[in-house]
């Protein structure tokens, strides 16, 4: 009688407990999409001074016939084409076409936060509510930015592949993220890191399968346009890949300092979101190579480590932080990359990565104001400039935390060392 007594009692509190956590989910759940709201209609409102307009022009072009990359020069890779063509096939008018393509952006936030709230379960926590509502918050604190630009689908693609990786799921995983790098470059930071962890945890060939299936995502998006305009598709990554050094990156906005400490005069140039000369194309090369350097050193720590899921989230978020930080471009919306994936980080590391990110985030959402990013832009202002320093130190020291091997993880229960392939 008693132990029925007892057992009756576990379970009503059990139910009380669950009633609980999923008021609270639904409290957050509430607090989220009010976020996403308010950020969509700032979005909209500032959508007529943003890329949109360049988007729109794009798929105007291409929705009326027009070739990209050979009739149309387009610097975006292939894999965000459909983003751009897609509302111009709805609407002739710019306003509804900003609509469009802001509500589209909004999807693609709702599927990054469901998504890295599933990583967060993944990676043993009971209730992921809380990560969801810091992702959703961060992405609102950027505003209208955050849904102007097309990031958060490679950033919803590339946490839908570190999730796919943790079920085991290693062919979903190499598409996904072929199709990641197919919209954005960057994710290819995170391909050596995954065919670490799949090589180690199912097999070499899974591995090279997985890698071979990117690759091939990435091949197929590419192809075609390389078949009717090789010089196009060339011109294109010549304008991602080789860009002029920017003030917003840390080597460009280090550079700006150095000019404005010693009082010696930049070349003559109307504005300097990027800045010419060899001075400044030394700086830039010098940057991308310690960049290069730090990925290679994180690669190979991340080799020598347990091949946990944990272990491949932290070490995919340091490397993006390290291609953003110490390439010679971050704009501003570069941020929505890493947000996931800092947020999914496991225990304090997580936290104080998160912490640092926010404190990141708001600096950038307040040089990006018009009136401040033009003093940035035509004078070098030392207010901003010294903000876009700051934000980028508070990148590099986030690399520092999520990098740090002072606290030993414990092998988390991810699956077994050998998974069936799906």
């Amino acid at each position: 009688m008693r132990r029925s007594f007892e057992l009756a009692s576990r379970a009503r509190l059990t139910a009380l407990e669950s009633l609980e956590v999923a008021d609270h989910a639904r409290k957050f759940t509430a607090c989220g999409a009010v976020l996403l709201a308010a950020v969509a209609i700032v979005g909209i409102r500032s959508a007529p001074r943003s890329d949109v307009r360049l988007y729109h022009r794009y798929g105007d072009a291409i929705a009326s016939g027009a070739v990209p990359y050979r009739d149309v020069a387009i610097e975006y890779p292939p894999g965000a084409l459909p983003f751009f063509v897609a509302p111009a096939l709805i609407t002739n008018s710019s306003r509804s076409y900003d609509v469009a393509f802001v509500a589209s952006m909004v999807l693609a936030a709702l599927l990054l936060v469901g998504l890295t709230a599933r990583l967060v379960q993944r990676l043993g926590r009971e209730s992921s509510a809380l990560h969801a509502i810091a992702v959703t918050a961060l992405i609102a604190s950027l505003g209208g930015l955050a849904v102007n630009h097309f990031d958060l689908v490679p950033a919803a693609l590339t946490v839908g592949a570190l999730l796919a990786l943790g079920q085991g799921r290693h062919r979903l995983a190499g598409v996904a993220l072929g199709a990641a790098v197919a919209v954005k470059v960057y994710p290819l930071v995170l391909v050596p890191l995954a065919a670490i962890y799949v090589a180690r945890r199912a097999g070499r060939a899974a591995a090279a399968g997985m890698t071979a299936l990117t690759i091939a995502v990435v091949t197929a998006a590419y192809l075609p346009f390389i078949l009717m305009s090789a010089s196009g598709v060339r011109a294109s990554l010549d304008a991602q890949l080789f860009r002029p050094l920017e003030v917003e990156s840390l080597g460009g906005a280090l550079y700006a300092a150095v000019y404005r400490a010693f009082g010696l005069r930049l070349p003559e140039q109307t504005a300097y979101q990027h800045f010419n000369g060899h001075s400044a194309d030394v700086v830039g090369y010098l940057s991308a190579a310690i960049g290069l350097l730090i990925l290679a050193a994180l690669w190979v720590a991340y080799a020598r480590g347990p091949a946990t899921l944990p272990s491949l989230v932290r070490y995919s978020a340091a490397s993006v932080a390290a291609f953003m930080v110490f390439a010679k471009v971050f704009s501003p919306q570069y941020l929505l990359w890493l947000i996931p994936l800092v947020v999914a980080v496991r225990g304090r590391r997580g936290w104080l990565g998160t912490a640092l990110l926010a404190l990141a985030c708001v600096l950038t959402a307040a040089v990006v104001r018009p009136h401040t990013f033009d003093a940035l832009r035509h004078q070098l202002a030392a207010g901003p400039l010294g903000m876009i320093i700051v934000r980028d130190l508070l990148i590099l020291l986030t690399i520092a935390v999520l990098s740090s091997n002072a606290a030993v993880e414990r092998p988390l229960a991810d699956g077994p060392t050998h998974v069936l392939n799906g």
